[in-house]
């Protein structure tokens, strides 16, 4: 389990900042180069979305402001009011918003249908597998804690070296009866901005790290809660990737309620039928296949009922 976690993590990884989840010889280089500046960018765009939604939505009001103030009389006091109504309020508003409104930024259905293959295509099935997985999870996502706290004691560390070198300065003027001249303030002032400047680098670049873990982390545990319970609730996920039968090949991916084998308790997420041209994804509300999913789910049966005896 502990080979798995470590190849469904780089194939999620690699899901989630838009690379393919199969292996190449310049996945090495793609994961020690590209990775890590892609791994920012995304944390950083999901910790600046509210920003972004605040901002536009201030700005779109702003301009509706300033249209209708132009076409009537209207106080400047009433106007100001109104102007910092819409920049504070609203940020006011953005920040006290409710937690669905932000709690799955980084949770979407692709993402989640994404992770649900990757675990597929892992063999993680049984219940054993997944409490064990999500064990090697929570060690995961402690190291990167650990990490987080790293990062922080190295900015701190960085300001409590810079205001001990400044003060060994002062300390050095103070005993060779030196003046503070404009050079040393200017030169002092530029130090000062410097350090300001790889706070709020290393401080950008560490939230965003953080963040891009947790839509990493977050997505696994909320999805294998789910599978746990639809495993307690006597519901199997499962993903049979070739079927042969008479009318056709297939690929089919669904649940079924293996406590009550019956064709009933067959539920198809997708089913995919092989043509000229490869994979073809079929239409399970369409009138068309309605004969033909009839005529595949006795089969999907058979094969899921053997899988399960054979386990």
């Amino acid at each position: 389990m502990f080979i798995k976690t470590k190849e469904i993590l780089e194939a999620s990884e690699s899901a989630l900042l838009g690379f393919s989840v199969n292996r190449s010889l310049l996945k090495p280089v793609q994961r020690l180069f590209v990775y890590p500046l892609a791994y920012l960018k995304v944390g950083f765009g999901d910790f600046t979305k509210p920003m972004a939604v605040w901002s536009f939505t201030s700005f779109a009001l702003m301009m509706l402001l300033t249209l209708f103030s132009s076409n009537m009389e209207m106080p400047q006091e009433v106007f100001l009011i109104l102007f910092n109504m819409c920049i504070w309020g609203i940020l006011l508003l953005k920040t006290f918003s409710t937690p669905s409104s932000y709690a799955f930024y980084g949770a979407t259905e692709v993402s989640v249908n994404k992770i649900v293959d990757i675990l597929d295509k892992n063999g993680v099935q049984s219940e054993s597998d997944i409490k064990l997985l999500e064990n090697n999870l929570e060690k995961v996502e402690q190291r990167i804690n650990a990490r987080v706290k790293f990062y922080k004691w190295i900015i701190g560390s960085f300001w409590g070296l810079y205001l001990l070198i400044f003060n060994f300065q002062l300390r050095f003027l103070s005993l060779s009866d030196k003046k503070i001249d404009d050079s040393f303030l200017n030169s002092s002032f530029e130090g000062f901005l410097y350090v300001v400047l790889f706070t709020v680098f290393a401080l950008l670049a560490m939230f965003s790290y953080k963040r891009a873990s947790n839509m990493l982390i977050a997505s696994y545990f909320c999805l294998l809660n789910a599978m746990l319970y639809l495993h307690r609730g006597f519901v199997q996920l499962f993903n049979i990737s070739r079927i042969n039968t008479d009318f056709g090949i297939f690929r089919v991916s669904g649940d079924w309620c293996f406590k009550s084998p019956k064709v009933e308790s067959i539920t198809l997420k997708s089913i995919e039928v092989l043509g000229t041209d490869g994979w073809v994804l079929l239409d399970k509300t369409s009138e068309r296949n309605s004969q033909l999913i009839e005529n595949l789910l006795p089969l999907l049966l058979s094969h899921l009922l053997l899988k399960n005896n054979a386990m």
